[in-house]
Order: structure tokens, then C-alpha cells, then sequence
């Protein structure tokens, strides 16, 4: 009989303990904050039209973006093209989340905030959702 009730005690200890931790672990859990969600924008949008020989300014800020991520940049003429060329497609974030760069005219514009693995191609028809290396996007019309 001491034996049962030695076996009883130390079960009845161990639900409390594997109670109190999953508790503990479940309120651990709900108090860590939640990383702030990726997000781009286009602050300055290039007027000039589409063209070969067209070319202006856009500058833009993305926030939360991991260390490493880029910004890809496309601008729309008879298709989307890549930006500022399509062997040179990725824009620096600077340590404040800006960046800018010299691209060509479109009649509108989108930006991308990018995982450093992302290939873009040379030109599309539709542009990507955000997803897999994709973790942020944005669109843009002339001289916004």
C-alpha cells in the first residue's frame, strides 16, 4: 500500500510539473513579439516614357527587410522589364532602408524586396506575388 501511494504521489508531481511547464512554454510563446512584416515602397517615380533611350530616377524605402535582401526593380513599357538592366538587376538597401537608382521609363513601376537567391527575368508578362524569395512588393504610375 506505501508502494501505491508512493507511485501515486510522484505521478500526481508530475502532472503538476508537465502542466506548469506547458503553461509556462504556451505564455513564453504569446509574449514574444512578432517580427514586423517586410514592406516596400516607391517614394519617387521616374516621368519619363518607355523607351530604350528614356531614363529617370526612383527611389523608394523598404522596412524589416532582412539582412542581405535586395530591391528589384521593373518597369512597364510593352512588357515588364527588369531594372536598371537585366544583367545588372538588383538595387542595394541602404542601412536606412532607402534606395534609389537610375532606370528606364515605363508607364508604371514595381519594386520588389528580394532574398539574395531570387533570379529575375529579363522580362515578364505578369509580375510575381510575394512568396518563396519574393518578400515584399509594390507599384508605382509616372511622377508619383
Amino acid at each position: 500500500m506505501k508502494s501505491f501511494r508512493h507511485a501515486a504521489f510522484i505521478l500526481a508531481v508530475f502532472c503538476v510539473v508537465a502542466t506548469g511547464v506547458a503553461t509556462y512554454a504556451q505564455t513564453v510563446k504569446k509574449s514574444q513579439p512578432k517580427a514586423a512584416a517586410v514592406s516596400i515602397a516607391i517614394t519617387k517615380a521616374p516621368t519619363a516614357p518607355p523607351g530604350e533611350n528614356s531614363f529617370g530616377e526612383i527611389r523608394g524605402i523598404a522596412r524589416n527587410a532582412p539582412a542581405g535582401s535586395k530591391v528589384v526593380i521593373w518597369s512597364l513599357g510593352d512588357t515588364w522589364y527588369v531594372q536598371p538592366f537585366a544583367n545588372a538587376p538588383f538595387t542595394e538597401i541602404g542601412s536606412d532602408g532607402k534606395w534609389s537608382a537610375t532606370i528606364h521609363g515605363g508607364y508604371e513601376f514595381a519594386a520588389f524586396v528580394v532574398k539574395p537567391s531570387y533570379q529575375p527575368p529579363a522580362t515578364t508578362g505578369s509580375l510575381p506575388n510575394v512568396g518563396g524569395n519574393i518578400l515584399a512588393t509594390c507599384r508605382a504610375k509616372p511622377g508619383k
